[in-house]
């Protein structure tokens, strides 16, 4: 028996050696030629480990489905070892960390095994062929197909949506790619305040998180005096993105009287030439006083003294006039003290245009209250995309592979054998000397055309000793 396992790695024919273990160890053996029936073989429990010439996309694929169920090793020559550390920039994670790299420049025979656990009634699996590295074509897909598919072999991570009929070859994939992309956030929050000049059109920037944009104020007016009023800010594209609370700094100019406005007052008593009285016209209290007066007389055999002035203000502006008469007045143009009764007082009453403002704006100060930009990482749809022979997807300048789908639209040229249902393979298994039994190293040491074994080392190791 000890030849037979002598001759099992030093020929690669794993499955032409199982025969000379003589009868009473009944081996299954057969090639994998549907999906369902390969999950099935690598969903069996124990340690799994896949000598390839290459290191595929495909291989991370086997070695995913298996792992739910067990440790993967993926062991490569030295020259594709130096191609991985090459991609991985010499810092190997991910599905390299799983590679172990053998001690030969010769590429290996494609060959792989689970091994149960230790002192388990289970049974192992041996495998063999280039179906462990190359695609395989698999026929049990789904016709219609409607499912989804995770995309690898890309710059990015992705999954696929897949539509269509495999044997029509009309297979479409609205794909989904994994990004890190700037998103706002869901509410306002402050920002800082800003003070600009007059005259200010509304428009500003601001750094809301990656950078200077330019944000309006929606409904702004430079006319308008603002006194703690919000308006909702927009962004470049006219999305709200918060709000402001502006208020306006300015001074009021007088620019002439308002004529089209009159105010009147009056009372009871005496005036004269000259004199000066107070009275709020609208703007706040004034000083006018009286000029031009003059006299006449009216009513039966002129009994009656009337007398009328004209109004000027502090700043000699000509502002309106006043009348006077004893007893009663009955001028309709003097209503507010005229139908007053004075009794045997004289009686006055006054008109006076108030004055004519101009509110001029000097600056306008703004608090912002926006919603920042934030970096988040999500799915980003890219469309709908025609499926390739293989099960390959062109997006964005890179080819994603679907691994499911690698039979689509090509024949199959990849193979993978497999042995399996019998105490026999896990012992073979164990003797070829993967990192345990009785001929460990031995293996590795043939591979290399060594004399003296070596075993392989983790490919991140590899990498940093041959920088």
């Amino acid at each position: 028996m000890r030849k037979a396992l002598f001759l099992l790695p030093l020929s690669g024919l794993v499955f032409a050696q199982l025969t000379n273990f003589g009868a009473g160890n009944p081996v299954s053996t057969g090639n994998v030629t549907t999906r369902s029936q390969l999950q099935t073989l690598l969903a069996t429990r124990g340690e799994m480990h896949l000598v390839v010439p290459q290191a595929t996309d495909w291989t991370f694929y086997l070695a995913g489905l298996h792992a739910p169920y067990g440790s993967v090793k993926v062991y490569v020559h030295r020259p594709e070892a130096r191609r991985l550390c090459g991609l991985s920039g010499g810092n190997p994670t991910g599905n390299y960390a799983l590679v172990q790299v053998l001690a030969t420049e010769n590429p290996p025979t494609p060959m792989g095994m689970i091994l149960p656990p230790d002192g388990s009634d289970l049974k192992g699996v041996l495998l063999e062929g280039d179906g462990l590295y190359k695609e395989m074509v698999l026929v049990d897909l789904p016709d219609p197909l409607a499912a989804w598919y995770n995309l690898v072999g890309g710059p990015k991570r992705g999954r696929a949506y897949v539509q269509g009929s495999p044997s029509q070859g009309n297979l479409r994939a609205d794909v989904y790619l994994v990004e890190e992309v700037w998103e706002r956030r869901s509410y306002p929050e402050l920002i800082g305040s800003f003070s600009f000049t007059a005259p200010w059109n509304g428009t500003f920037t601001a750094d809301l998180g990656k950078g200077p944009e330019t944000l309006t104020l929606s409904g702004y007016s430079s006319s308008t005096q603002y006194s703690g009023t919000t308006l909702r800010v927009l962004d470049a594209s006219g999305q709200d993105i918060g709000y402001a609370v502006l208020t306006s700094q300015g001074s009021r100019r007088v620019v002439g009287v308002d004529t089209s406005t009159v105010r009147t007052g009056g009372g009871c008593g005496n005036y004269w030439n000259g004199m000066v009285f107070t009275a709020d016209v609208g703007g706040g209290p004034e000083t006018f006083y009286l000029t031009n007066c003059y006299q006449w007389r009216e009513g039966p055999f002129g009994i009656f003294l009337r007398g009328g002035c004209d109004i000027y203000d502090s700043e000699g502006r000509l502002r309106g006039a006043a009348r006077s008469g004893g007893g009663r007045t009955y001028y309709g143009f003097f209503l507010l003290y005229g139908a007053n009764y004075c009794g045997f007082r004289t009686a006055y009453d006054w008109q006076i245009y108030p004055l004519k403002y101009e509110y001029r704006k000097t600056s306008e100060s703004v608090v912002l209250y926006a919603r920042r930009w934030q970096k988040t990482t999500r799915e980003v749809y890219k469309g709908n995309f025609a499926v390739l022979p293989g099960g390959k997807v062109y997006v964005e300048g890179s080819y994603y592979s679907i691994p499911e789908l690698a039979g689509y639209l090509q024949p199959n040229s990849a193979t993978l054998k497999y042995a399996k249902d019998s105490p026999l393979v896990s012992y073979l298994a164990k003797q070829i000397g993967l990192d345990r039994g009785s001929n460990a190293g031995d293996f590795w040491a043939r591979q290399a055309g060594a004399q003296t074994p070596e075993k392989p080392k983790p490919l991140g190791e590899f990498c940093r000793l041959n920088r």
